[in-house]
C-alpha cells in the first residue's frame, strides 16, 4: 500500500488547498467576525457546509480505514485515491472556470494560509514517518477538520491583529488632531450610505479639495488607513462612510476621525440577527450623532420613519431632507416640488423659502435617488455651494459599481446591475426602477439576503409579493428562503413554472441565456454570482 501514498498525497493537497483557501474566504469576507460567521451558520445551505454528504462519506471511509485487516485497508486506500483525483479534478475545473473562492492576500490572509497549509504538509510528515499505517486515516479527517484547523489560526491571529489595528488607529487619531482645518462629514446607515457618499463628493470636489473613503471601506481600520495613506493639510473635506454591525463600533469610529457634520440615511432591519433588535439598530446608527460638537450639523433622511425619530430626539443643529411633501417644510432647507423619472435619469425640482424653482437633473435610477441627491444638496448648500456649481456636478453623478447600473445586456437586452450587498429597501427600490422601464420580459436573478433574522420570512415574502408584480420570470441562486419566495411569489400571480432555483452559477447562467431575448429586462439584484452576472452583460451602458 506504500506506493499510493505519494499519489494519494498529491491529489488530496490539491483537493485540500482549494478547501483551506474557501473557509479562510469565508472568514474574510466576515471579516474575521466570529459573530457574523455564526449568524451565517443560522443558514440551512451554510450549515450544509459542514453536515453533507462529502464529510459523512469521508466520515465513515475514516472509520473503515482504523480496521486492522490489511485488505480492507488497501481497499479503503484505493477508494481514497479515486475519491481524491476526482475532487482535484473538480477544483482544477472551477480554477478554469473562475467559479473557485480564493482569499484576499492580505498580511493577515497570507499568514493564515501560510500557516494552515505549513501545518498540514508537517502534520502529513509526521504522520508518514511515525505512523505510516494511518496516513489514509489522516488524508481523511485532515479533510473534515479543515473548517477548525482554520478558525484555530483565524482566533491565534487575533490578539496581534487587535494590536495592530489599535496602533493603526491610534496614529490615525494624533492625525486628526493635527489636522484641525479639516472638515469631517460622516455618513451612516442601513442602506444609501455608499450612493450619499458618491453623489456629495461629486457636488463638493468642485469648490473644496475633497478627499472621501474609497468603495465599501467604512470599518474604522479601513477609514485609519485611507485617513493616514491620503489626508493632508492641503485637503478641505473628508467624507467618511460608517458601518456597524453591534453598538459602539460607530463611536470607536468618530473617537478617531471626529466629525463635524453627520448623515444618516435610513434604518432598516437590515443585519438586525447581529444587532439583536431594531432599537439597538438606531441607537447605533445614533452614536454618530452624538459624536458632534455643539456647533456641529446632524442631517436626517425624513422619508424613513425610523430615521425620523431619532431626528425628533436630537437637540443639537439638525436639518431633515426628503421627497415627501408632506414632511415638516420649517425643518428642511432644501425643498422638492416636483420629481419626474426620465429615460436619462432624474429630474427633481427643488426651492428654498422665498427662492424660485431650480431643476437639477442627474444621471440616476430610481425616487431613492432623488432622496440621496435632495440630501448631498442640503449637505452643499449648508456649505455656501450655490445652486449653478450643484447642478453641473450633478450631471457628472455616476452610481458606485453594481447599484443600479444600467448595461447593455446579451441578445440586446439591457441589464440592470444591482448586485451590491442588498437590503429590504434596496430591493423594493431597484424592482420600482425595473416596473418603470419598458421592455418586453421582465426577469429578476435573486440571491436572498442575509443577517436578519427573525424578520427574514417577512422580508422575503414582501420582495416575492412585489417581484410577481413586476417580473416575468425569477431565478433564486440560494435554497435560502426559497420555499417562502416561492410561495408567496405563486400565491401572487406568478406561475410556478417561471420560478427556478438553481444553485450553481453555471446552471443558472445557462437559464438566463435561455429566457433572455431581444429587449428584455434583467435585474440582477443582491451578491449574484460574478459568472451569471458577467454571462448577461455585455458593457456598461453610457445612456
Amino acid at each position: 500500500m506504500q506506493f499510493l501514498i505519494p499519489l494519494i498525497f498529491i491529489f488530496w493537497f490539491v483537493a485540500v488547498l482549494k478547501n483551506i483557501l474557501f473557509w479562510i474566504y469565508m472568514w474574510q469576507t466576515k471579516e474575521y467576525r466570529i459573530d457574523r460567521m455564526r449568524v451565517h451558520f443560522e443558514l440551512p445551505t451554510s450549515k450544509n457546509l459542514i453536515l453533507n454528504k462529502k464529510n459523512a462519506w469521508l466520515g465513515i471511509l475514516f472509520l473503515f480505514s482504523l480496521a486492522p485487516f490489511s485488505l480492507m485497508r488497501f481497499s479503503i486506500a484505493i477508494l481514497v485515491l479515486v475519491l481524491y483525483v476526482l475532487f482535484s479534478f473538480r477544483a482544477m475545473r472551477q480554477y478554469q472556470d473562475n467559479t473557485i473562492k480564493i482569499p484576499r492576500f492580505t498580511i493577515r490572509g497570507s499568514l493564515v494560509v501560510f500557516g494552515v497549509i505549513t501545518t498540514y504538509i508537517l502534520l502529513s510528515i509526521v504522520v508518514f514517518i511515525f505512523i505510516n499505517k494511518m496516513m489514509v486515516s489522516w488524508f481523511l479527517i485532515a479533510d473534515i477538520l479543515i473548517p477548525l484547523f482554520v478558525a484555530g489560526f483565524i482566533g491565534a491571529s487575533h490578539p496581534v491583529s487587535i494590536w495592530i489595528k489599535n496602533r493603526i488607529i491610534k496614529k490615525a487619531t494624533r492625525k486628526r488632531e493635527r489636522l484641525k482645518n479639516l472638515l469631517v462629514i460622516g455618513i451612516t446607515g442601513s442602506y444609501g450610505k455608499s450612493s450619499m457618499k458618491e453623489i456629495l463628493f461629486t457636488i463638493l470636489k468642485d469648490n473644496f479639495n475633497t478627499i472621501k473613503t474609497p468603495k465599501n471601506i467604512n470599518a474604522d481600520i479601513g477609514i485609519a488607513k485611507v485617513f493616514l495613506k491620503d489626508a493632508t493639510e492641503k485637503h478641505d473635506v473628508f467624507i467618511v462612510e460608517m458601518g456597524a454591525y453591534k453598538r459602539g463600533e460607530i463611536q470607536k469610529t468618530t473617537n478617531m476621525i471626529k466629525p463635524q457634520i453627520g448623515i444618516l440615511t435610513g434604518i432598516n432591519p437590515q443585519h438586525i440577527s447581529l444587532f439583536g433588535s431594531l432599537q439597538n439598530i438606531q441607537k447605533a446608527k445614533y452614536e454618530l450623532m452624538e459624536s458632534l460638537p455643539s456647533k456641529g450639523l446632524a442631517i436626517f433622511n425624513g422619508d424613513n420613519e425610523n430615521v425620523r425619530a431619532l431626528y425628533r430626539q436630537c437637540k443639537n443643529p439638525k436639518r431633515l431632507y426628503s421627497t415627501n411633501p408632506s414632511i415638516d417644510h420649517g425643518s428642511q432647507k432644501v425643498l422638492v416640488s416636483e420629481i419626474s423619472n426620465t429615460p436619462k435619469g432624474l429630474e427633481i425640482s427643488v426651492y428654498e423659502d422665498g427662492e424660485e424653482n431650480v431643476l437639477l437633473k442627474a444621471p440616476l435610477l430610481g425616487k431613492h435617488n432623488a432622496t440621496n441627491i435632495v440630501g448631498a444638496v442640503t449637505v452643499a448648500r449648508e456649505l455656501g455651494i450655490d445652486y449653478t456649481d450643484i447642478k453641473r456636478a450633478l450631471l457628472k453623478v455616476k452610481a458606485p459599481p453594481h447599484t443600479l447600473q444600467l448595461k447593455k445586456g446579451i441578445k440586446d437586452s439591457i441589464v440592470i446591475d444591482d448586485a451590491y450587498a442588498s437590503n429590504e429597501d434596496g430591493v423594493s427600490a431597484a424592482l420600482k426602477v425595473l416596473d418603470t422601464l419598458k421592455g418586453n420580459k421582465k426577469i429578476c436573478i435573486l440571491q436572498p439576503l442575509i443577517e436578519l433574522g427573525d424578520s427574514a420570512e417577512r422580508v422575503h415574502k414582501k420582495i416575492a409579493n412585489e417581484i410577481a408584480k413586476v417580473c416575468d420570470y425569477l431565478i433564486v441562486t440560494s435554497r435560502d428562503y426559497y420555499s417562502i419566495i416561492l410561495k408567496e411569489a405563486i400565491d401572487n400571480g406568478m406561475s410556478k413554472d417561471n420560478i427556478f432555483c438553481l444553485l450553481r452559477p453555471q446552471e443558472a447562467l445557462r437559464k438566463a441565456q435561455e429566457l433572455i431575448n431581444k429587449d428584455d429586462i434583467v435585474l440582477v439584484e443582491n451578491r449574484v454570482s460574478e459568472v451569471v452576472l458577467n454571462g448577461v452583460t455585455l458593457h456598461l451602458s453610457n445612456e
